[in-house]
Parts: structure tokens; sequence; C-alpha cells
């Protein structure tokens, strides 16, 4: 039978146990964040500091309150890919964390998303690219274009109008590239394809089937994404590329195995590259 002296040490433990666990979501995160530093450290690109880096996922969900329904599995998971890719999350539009309802789990899940930002910044990685551009058509703005073997793209902002700049009067999204060796190409779209496409693919909706995240807080920059991606449709890039976006709107509740997929992804390419010819 126990002493009652050991019976009040197992009961202060397991009060001190409680007493440590952290109380706030916000706390848990922190923590976990601190867990999963050496694997971000270990892919982030170089020229990206770490606690920088952190910083700013932590200050992104603590401005979404919705991430915090999130697994932190999948949180750990979406800035592992982030990190991978060297695009910081937040409002500047590189990328994205975006809690996703997953109805099989019955929670919600981050997923990670690319920006328009993201994805001219990773066009331009590949050495490949001598300009890229998305843009908006306003309502006053003067724009003409067409396809085919006499293809042209004009556009003349009309940065006098007071309908300029506002979300209200954009009518067209447009995204542009031209390589190094000359070949260009171009993909138009207007506001109700982009909101289409949103509608039809996107995985970011909450329980109800209704829209979450950038596509509900900053539309325009999501549809200049859609013209972006359905212009990458269209062009080779490079096999780098297309593996890199293919991440794009995924979710990873293993970080440490989000790691390891891309250190398969390098281990092929560098046996490709050593390959004799």
């Amino acid at each position: 039978m126990a002493k009652p002296e050991d019976i009040k040490k197992q009961l202060a433990k397991k009060v001190n146990a409680v007493q440590e666990k952290p109380k706030t979501f916000g706390e848990q995160f922190k923590n976990y964040l601190a867990k999963i530093a050496p694997s971000v450290k270990t892919v982030l690109p170089k020229q990206f500091d770490t606690e920088r880096f952190l910083r700013i996922a932590l200050s992104e969900v603590r401005r979404n309150p919705q991430l915090s329904q999130c697994s932190i599995e999948s949180l750990g998971g979406a800035i592992m890919q982030s990190a991978i890719l060297g695009l910081e999350p937040g409002l500047h539009g590189y990328a994205y964390l975006v809690p996703r309802w997953n109805s099989k789990a019955g929670r919600f899940d981050a997923e990670f998303q690319i920006g328009y930002k993201g994805y001219i910044d990773l066009a331009h990685r590949t050495g490949k690219v001598a300009f890229i551009t998305a843009e908006i058509v306003y309502e006053d703005d003067y724009f003409e274009f067409q396809y085919g073997t006499n293809q042209k793209l004009i556009h003349k902002p009309n940065i006098e109008s007071e309908k300029y700049g506002d979300p209200e009067y954009a009518k067209k999204y447009y995204a542009y590239i031209k390589f190094k060796d000359g070949s260009e190409q171009f993909k138009v779209i207007t506001k109700k394809q982009a909101l289409r496409h949103a509608q039809r693919f996107t995985t970011s909706k909450n329980k109800e089937g209704e829209l979450v995240g950038p596509w509900k807080t900053d539309f325009d920059a999501m549809a200049l994404k859609t013209a972006i991606k359905l212009l990458f449709k269209t062009v080779q890039v490079s096999t780098e590329f297309q593996q890199q976006i293919a991440k794009d709107e995924t979710i990873a509740n293993d970080p440490d195995n989000v790691q390891s997929v891309y250190e398969v992804i390098d281990m092929e390419q560098t046996e490709q590259e050593q390959m004799p010819k």
C-alpha cells in the first residue's frame, strides 16, 4: 500500500505537469516552432534568417485566429513547404497559410498556398525568364489583346481615373512572360472567370463550402495567381519549377516527411546530372 508521502509526491508531479503545460494554442505553437526550427534551418535557403522566418510564421498564425483551429502538425508541414521554397508566408503575397476544413478528420488543417508573387519569384529563379508580370485591368484602362499567330497585348492604365486601383472596378487580369530566348506568351481572364475557377478548383473552403483565405480577403491577388497558373499550363519553364508549383494548395501533416520528399527530388536530379551522356 502506498504511503501518504508517496501519494503526495505523485499528486504534486501531476499538478506541476498541468501547470507546465502551455495554456494557449499560441504558447503550444511557439514551442512547436522551436522544436522544428532545426529542420526549417536545414531546408531554408541561405539568404533567409531562420529566426525571422519563424517569427513571420508565428505572426501569420496570430493574425488569422482560424489557423489556431488547425492541427499543429499541418501548420508545421505548411511552414516547412514555405521554407523549402524560400517563400515567406503572409501579407506580402509570396505564400499563404490557409485553414481548410477536413471533413474526414472533422477538423481544420493548414494548407500551403503559393501567392502570385511566389510564382513570379520561382519563375525568375530558373534563370530562363527575362520578364514576367501579372496585372489588373481597370474599367477606364485601354486594353486590347489578341491570341493566335498575330497575338498582341496592349495595356495602357488610366492612372488618373478614380476607378484605377479600386477592386470594385477590376475587369480583367493577365499574366505575361518573356523568356531569354525571345519567346513570349500571355493569358487573360475576366473577373467572372477567376471567380468560377476559384469555386470549381480551390480547396480553401469552410464547412459550408464557402471560399476562405486569400480568395476571401485578397481576391485580386488570387485572380492574378489564377492567370499565372493558366499561363504556365501553356509554357514549359523547367522540371524543377513544375515540381515546386506542384506543392501549391497542399496539406502535409508530417513536416519531416515534407523534407524527405524534397531530398528524394534533389537526389534524383543529382543522379540525372551525373549520368553519362
